[in-house]
């Protein structure tokens, strides 16, 4: 009798292992796409603009670029004090 419940519960478990294991699938396919969306553009090709710069060309406010800096839309970096935005990454978020 013991023997024919713990069928019913290893199928539970085993189909429980199954959902965990392709929620963990999912993730990775995120973390994989956030990666692609973030890998660096070739530095020799890209020009880096400074906060007012940045502004300036692409007219846009300080709030849009904090905005695209805390959501990690655009790549930027510090730089001795001062945060430097990839040109060629803010043209193209704002062709998107």
């Amino acid at each position: 009798m013991l023997i024919l419940n713990i069928k019913p519960m290893v199928m539970t478990i085993y189909q429980n292992i199954v959902g965990i294991l392709l929620q963990i699938r999912q993730c990775l396919q995120q973390l994989d796409d956030m990666a692609e969306a973030l890998r660096p553009l070739p530095i020799e090709q890209d020009e880096w603009l400074d906060t007012t710069d940045a502004m300036r060309e692409f007219k846009i406010t300080d709030r849009t670029l904090r905005r695209w800096r805390s959501k990690n839309e655009v790549l930027w970096k510090h730089v001795g004090g001062k945060k430097l935005y990839s040109k060629m990454s803010i043209d193209e978020h704002l062709k998107e």
